[in-house]
């Protein structure tokens, strides 16, 4: 495996993890609806064969994989882990196998984020929205004897532990597109890896199930947000702007002199079917957003003409940028949290679009005609 592999997808933990944390217990009510809220983070891992090009897989028991044959993983708890490979072999895969390996056995291959159609909390049909790490390790026979022996048999089904498959047994078996697609990744001389990719890990999005219910709007209220973030990492999504030498765009009020910034918002389940998707609509809803922010004093002062050329402009960016190439950047973490209080764990992923000198130029306006400020600074 190639040394870029080994790199951390995770590039800074920013704040103090907590490794004796114990999250607040959430009811099945309260947890249902934070699922319907934010997507969950996880990290799943796939036991391999270098030699001959196999995948350990076993089949799911549980939703909202159930009866598929998958990797070994789960959902992350909050403020513990400050990487993947960390929080996969001390907590998921000594949780769901007993196999106990040193983190540095392990590699990422994938970033992905799956929506299925359902889930084992009810209401079962509003469905499953996560994001999630795929890493790779190489067990010795000893070790793989050992896993099988004690995989959690309420997640996994009975006589299918870790069974071995080749490329052409997945497909036969209709194995789940993201278990093949990091066979290729692993295997398949990088066919896979595109400029969507962060530390050569490829970066994929999958809607593997639609799901019939998933409300797009929280249910929990402001009590009840606070204290699922004391429990569940909740994960971020920004993007950056950037011309064709790097320096990131920033806007800020120019009234009111708010903070520099870039559009950021928390990732909400089932908004978007990609990051690619989300990504251009974050992007769009800042340019919208500033509009309506701006209305009135639009109104106020903008002739017949002017408005239409607002308009236009407007119109003119929403075009480019539903067209533009989205590239993820980076990832980080940022604990907020102090002696006294535990607030929130968040998983930030920050993604880029690129902007020629006229593409920016036009960017740039439209943010001045609704009275924002914009500079570029190196980021």
């Amino acid at each position: 495996m190639s040394e870029r592999r080994r790199n951390q997808l995770i590039d800074a933990v920013r704040g103090d993890l907590r490794p004796d944390y114990k999250a607040p217990f959430l009811s099945d009510s309260h947890y249902s609806r934070t699922l319907d809220t934010y997507p969950i983070v996880g990290v799943d891992t796939v036991f391999i064969n270098r030699a001959r090009k196999t995948f350990f897989l076993a089949r799911r028991k549980e939703r909202p994989a159930e009866g598929q044959w998958w990797f070994v993983g789960g959902r992350i708890p909050a403020f513990k882990f400050g990487s993947f490979e960390d929080a996969a072999a001390s907590f998921c895969i000594k949780r769901e196998t007993k196999l106990e390996l040193d983190q540095a056995r392990l590699n990422p291959v994938m970033f992905n984020r799956y929506q299925f159609e359902n889930r084992s909390q009810v209401p079962v049909e509003n469905g499953t929205d996560a994001v999630a790490a795929i890493l790779a390790a190489e067990l010795t026979d000893e070790e793989l004897a050992f896993a099988r022996n004690n995989m959690d048999k309420a997640e996994f089904a009975e006589g299918d532990q870790l069974r071995e498959f080749t490329i052409e047994e997945m497909v036969t078996a209709k194995v789940p597109q993201p278990v093949i697609d990091a066979w290729y990744v692993l295997f398949g001389d990088d066919l896979l890896l595109t400029e969507n990719s962060l530390n050569g890990v490829h970066v994929q999005s999958y809607v593997l199930s639609s799901p019939k219910g998933a409300p797009q709007e929280t249910t929990l209220t402001p009590d009840e947000v606070r204290e699922a973030e004391k429990a569940v990492i909740v994960p971020v999504h920004s993007v950056v702007l950037r011309d064709m030498t790097g320096k990131a765009i920033q806007y800020r009020r120019k009234k009111t002199k708010t903070t520099w910034g870039s559009p950021t918002e928390d990732m909400r389940s089932f908004q978007d079917a990609s990051f690619e998707e989300s990504s251009r609509r974050l992007a769009l809803d800042a340019a919208r957003s500033l509009s309506n922010a701006k209305k009135n004093s639009l109104q106020s002062f903008m002739n017949g003409i002017r408005e239409n050329g607002v308009k236009e402009r407007m119109q003119k960016a929403e075009e480019m940028l539903s067209k533009k190439q989205v590239r993820f950047e980076s990832m980080s973490r940022e604990i907020a949290a102090s002696d006294a209080l535990v607030q929130r764990d968040s998983l930030v992923m920050q993604f880029a679009i690129t902007f020629t000198e006229r593409e920016l130029a036009l960017l740039r306006r439209v943010f001045k005609d609704r009275g924002y400020q914009t500079r570029l600074r190196s980021q």
